[in-house]
């Protein structure tokens, strides 16, 4: 059976994973056209978060090279080679939809987790934070490996199913995978072993 998690505004934190221009403005390297249906959904959820003074935290990636990549290059060379992501650049910068305020923090990563080489667990830790909402792009990359890195220091973690971008997955040696599919099956292991998995209007309904 799926965990339910009580949400406490106090102790509960809204991690917007890598909405940068470069993933959701249309001249974007990895520009999906579904990414408008959860921009919707993730300028519902940080209204709420506002109102109730929740913490929001935004992860950007950040590319200084190959050399810096680490296996990432081994995978996705078109980062290095095509120089994406750069420390500044208007690719690396959190798409003007859902703008950062002052008050939020916006975490520089170089890896698909945002844990790993930041200091979010640190930031979050000092502010009481116990549970993380997670929605962005993409959920079986990034999302998916923040949920589980989260999961794993004890925070109880929040999918927002309909806030996160599933990207379809061309062939691998075992046929393409369609988005739905992808959807489906990541959601369904998070929910098994990591993750609360709820809609933006559930969360909402809980938190209000």
């Amino acid at each position: 059976m799926a965990v339910i998690f009580p949400l406490e505004s106090k102790k509960t934190a809204l991690l917007i994973y890598d909405v940068t221009n470069e993933m959701a403005d249309p001249g974007g390297a990895f520009y999906d056209p579904s990414v408008n249906r959860i921009l919707s959904q993730i300028q519902k959820l940080l209204t709420l978060c506002r109102r109730r003074g929740i913490p929001v935290f935004y992860t950007v990636p950040v590319n200084k090279g190959a050399e810096d990549m680490g296996r990432m290059a081994d995978f996705y060379p078109e980062l290095a080679s095509r120089r994406l992501f750069r420390p500044g650049s208007y690719g690396s910068q959190v798409h003007s939809s859902i703008k950062p305020e002052a008050v939020d923090r916006v975490i520089e990563k170089p890896r698909y987790g945002a844990f790993y080489g930041t200091r979010l667990n640190q930031r979050l830790r000092r502010k009481g934070i116990d549970t993380i909402l997670i929605c962005g792009i993409s959920t079986q990359v990034g999302c998916g490996t923040t949920a589980r890195e989260a999961a794993s220091r004890d925070y109880k973690v929040v999918m927002v199913r309909d806030a996160c971008l599933s990207r379809p997955i061309a062939d691998q040696g075992w046929g393409p995978v369609n988005q739905e599919d992808v959807e489906r099956v990541h959601m369904s292991t998070l929910a098994r072993s990591f993750a609360m998995v709820a809609s933006t209007d559930e969360v909402m309904r809980k938190l209000s």
